[in-house]
């Protein structure tokens, strides 16, 4: 929702009014009571004090502290690269100050690749995080033709 307050360059009010809109279920059921709530407070709720309370709610500190810990000691595994992708994309949300900049997701995606992957990789010091993710791809790919085409060969 963020993408298109921006593209549309929405106020606070507008946001709030948008993203309240789209809530539902349990998330709707949790605006009715937390706006009262706001609103005794002060009458206007501005998108960072809806944010704060909303992450207050559904992601507590308890669990944006796991989530940071699982991100930290994510590693590859037996996953494929995109599925490794995928988890430390959905996880690094928890952790920003541990990827402030390209150079240290860099580091970081490196760091949790498979061994025969990282070992292929670090000696090429990229600093991208895109640069990296595309070697381990190419990589990967390449490992498994050479699986591939050594078992068609038995």
């Amino acid at each position: 929702m963020e993408k298109i307050f921006r593209v549309l360059e929405c106020t606070d009010h507008q946001k709030v009014t948008c993203a309240t809109f789209m809530l539902e279920g349990e998330a709707n059921m949790w605006w009715k009571t937390s706006r009262q709530i706001l609103e005794a407070q002060d009458p206007v709720i501005t998108w960072a004090r809806f944010l704060e309370t909303f992450y207050k709610n559904f992601f507590p500190e308890s669990l944006k502290e796991r989530k940071e810990v699982e991100f930290l000691h994510l590693t590859q595994g037996s996953d494929s690269v995109m599925a490794y992708k995928k988890k430390f994309e959905e996880l690094a949300w928890f952790a920003p100050a541990h990827i402030d900049t390209d150079a240290k997701k860099a580091k970081k995606l490196l760091r949790g690749l498979n061994p025969q992957l990282k070992g292929s990789i670090v000696v090429l010091k990229l600093r991208s995080y895109a640069e990296v993710l595309e070697r381990a791809l190419l990589l990967e790919d390449s490992q498994r033709g050479t699986i591939q085409g050594n078992s068609s060969k038995v």
